[in-house]
């Protein structure tokens, strides 16, 4: 009996195995089967197929037939074509699929999707869910991790709601420890009655992109990830509208004191339709249907900053890898935060009063200070020093706050003793004067460290100016960086119109640095001035003797005065060859070529005029990417010069 019991239980035993094998056969049949119902969802056939240098391929899917229209929650869904059609521009926007190649009108781009990045996927669905942020603090026994470094509004102090996130978000490429972590910096919405989150950013996410570069990333779930949500369009969800840029994209990124790249970053909901919308660089991308969430018509909280996620220690890097104490250049950053708290209103600068820090662990990653650059609030490296001195009278541009009623304009009240200083220093722009002023003459000095465009016909330039407070070493000098537009070196009646920053005493009577603008002499069609995209006003053209229907040179550099030796300096008083993060510069260099036309990249072959190259000099301009265009850096520390 005991034999003939044993030998059942071995009986039993083998037939467990061989149940438990074919029900673990038809488990991963079953999966398998699964994962190619799925893919056939994802790639739709398209109507012509791209391949990246990077090696993606996408195919052109018609926007009206792309898989996010198969949710069970979007069934008849219209597709909203864009978020405002007063948005809507004439000329397409440059592809980032190839050098002028993109989808045809009518299509989108749709990344391709292999069976291994949905097995992947599914072993990382609850990276960005709170639940499971939760369940992964430091001192948990897991051994997975969950670390970040974040600002984020107080629900208790500030507005209860909001309905957009705006940001320019600093990118790197971060190198991970192993292929299975992750590094991301991002900005994301979170509220709804099942805790709702939209997120976007850049990551380095080899489990999700099988590769170990930086990549332009959305998330979205409608229940803290519990049933819903993915990354990009691995499930049905975000409906793109843009036929040259897609989801998943690989950015470029900056270099640890070298060359920085940013990009700005918005989620807004369209209060018309309910839809969120996502615009990168200004662009409409697409948008998540209001039908995918529950109660999802405004966020709770907000959040900018950096996440890692690691199975195991070490810990990867978040951003740059460096901490926020080594400021701009070295450590990653955030700048120009922005919320929306009215549904369809403004986008306003943060309030700083009202933010919190999250940092899991701050003896391997850190945030902050916010640092309010002239009412433009940023965070996650500490831009240079000489930001935090400025005054601060408010919010927005111009630092009055509430600003003046609608119908009026803030004008500065200009006391006796401004006329007497500005008569004093009325010629330091014009030529008779430039040339009075050589190095070598007894009298005052005018030095410039600068680049010229002199070949071209323009109508307008617009640039990028990194700001700096330089430190004058008598009241009566005067150092700044500048754009402008002449009729050129040849013409003795030269009109000018220039815009830019100086720390300049004889004229504003303290030694911060100050938005200025000057012109002298022109005629014809009025010269308009914007700044960050808001338009501030305009030159008009009954103002001016001689034509100036167009410009003949343009320059972009930097520019100092002082009555005596030694010379103050320039820019942030350091040399060109510190690079970014040590020297000032100017980006996004642009110009109009035609009169009602586009601005676009200059012709980088530009002339250099530096008068003291042992004090001041100048770099040749370099191209960085399509978002950044040509760059250039400028300046030195002054002297004996």
């Amino acid at each position: 009996m005991i034999r003939n019991l044993r030998l059942s239980d071995a009986n039993c035993t083998v037939l467990r195995s061989r149940m438990e094998k074919r029900v673990s056969e038809k488990l991963i049949g079953e999966e398998d089967l699964e994962l190619e119902r799925q893919l056939k969802i994802l790639n739709k056939p398209g109507v012509k197929t791209i391949k990246t240098d990077n090696g993606e391929i996408f195919n052109c899917v018609d926007i009206h037939k792309q898989p996010s229209l198969d949710h069970p929650l979007l069934k008849n869904h219209e597709v909203q074509i864009t978020f405002d059609p007063r948005s809507v521009k004439e000329k397409e926007s440059p592809s980032v699929l190839g050098k002028g190649i993109g989808c045809p009108i009518g299509t989108v781009p749709i990344r391709r999707t292999q069976k291994e990045d949905l097995i992947r996927a599914q072993a990382f669905s609850k990276l960005r869910t709170r639940r499971y942020a939760d369940n992964s603090h430091p001192l948990a026994p897991e051994s997975n991790v969950f670390r970040s470094a974040k600002i984020h509004t107080n629900k208790d102090l500030l507005v209860p709601e909001y309905y957009g996130i705006e940001s320019y978000l600093n990118i790197y490429n971060p190198t991970l420890s192993s292929p299975d972590q992750a590094s991301t910096t991002l900005i994301y919405l979170a509220g709804g009655v099942d805790v709702s989150d939209i997120s976007v950013g850049w990551t380095v996410y080899e489990p999700r992109y099988g590769d170990n570069k930086t990549h332009l990333f959305t998330y979205w779930t409608a229940d803290n990830g519990a049933t819903t949500g993915c990354y990009d369009l691995l499930c049905p969800g975000f409906i793109l509208t843009n036929p040259d840029f897609p989801l998943g994209l690989t950015l470029p990124s900056s270099t640890y004191r070298g060359a920085q790249y940013d990009l700005k970053m918005r989620v807004s909901k369209d209060p018309k339709t309910g839809h969120w919308w996502l615009f990168v660089a200004d662009i409409e991308f697409g948008y998540w249907p209001k039908q995918l969430f529950s109660f999802f018509g405004a966020a709770r909280e907000l959040y900018w900053g950096g996440e890692v996620f690691s199975p195991s220690q070490p810990f990867p890097p978040m951003g740059s890898g460096h901490f926020p104490e080594e400021g701009a250049g070295a450590a990653c950053f955030m700048r120009a935060l922005k919320y929306q708290y009215e549904d369809g209103g403004a986008f306003e600068d943060i309030l700083d009063k009202g933010m919190s820090v999250l940092a899991d662990s701050p003896g391997c990653y850190k945030v902050g200070p916010l640092i309010n650059r002239g009412g433009f609030w940023d965070t996650f490296d500490g831009f240079p020093e000489s930001m935090k001195d400025r005054p601060l009278k408010g919010k927005g541009l111009s630092g009055f706050g509430v600003g003046c009623p609608i119908g009026t304009v803030p004008i500065r009240r200009v006391e006796k003793e401004d006329l007497i200083r500005a008569k004093a220093f009325s010629k330091l722009h014009t030529k008779a004067y430039a040339e009075n002023c050589h190095p070598l003459a007894d009298g005052p000095i005018h030095l410039s460290a600068k680049l010229a465009a002199n070949d071209k016909q323009i109508y307008g330039v617009a640039s990028i100016l990194n700001v700096y407070k330089p430190t004058l070493l008598s009241p009566d000098q005067v150092s700044g960086s500048m754009i402008y537009l002449s009729t050129g070196f040849g013409d003795d009646s030269k009109s000018v119109v220039s815009v830019g920053w100086a720390v300049m005493p004889p004229v504003y009577r303290d030694n911060f640095t100050h938005l200025f603008a000057y012109w002298t002499d022109s005629k014809s069609g009025d010269w308009y001035l914007r700044v960050n995209g808001a338009s501030v006003g305009y030159w008009p053209k009954e103002l001016f003797r001689g034509a100036f229907e167009v410009a003949k040179e343009v320059n972009w550099g930097g520019e100092i005065f002082s009555p005596r030796q030694p010379c103050p300096p320039m820019g942030s008083g350091h040399f060109e060859s510190e690079g970014i993060g040590g020297a000032c510069y100017i980006s996004g260099m642009r110009y109009q070529t035609a009169a009602g036309g586009y601005f676009e990249d200059i012709d980088p072959e530009l002339q250099a005029l530096v008068d003291s190259p042992h004090c001041y000099n100048v770099s040749m301009p370099s191209y960085l990417s399509e978002i950044t265009g040509y760059t250039f850096l400028f300046g030195g520390p002054g002297g004996q010069c």
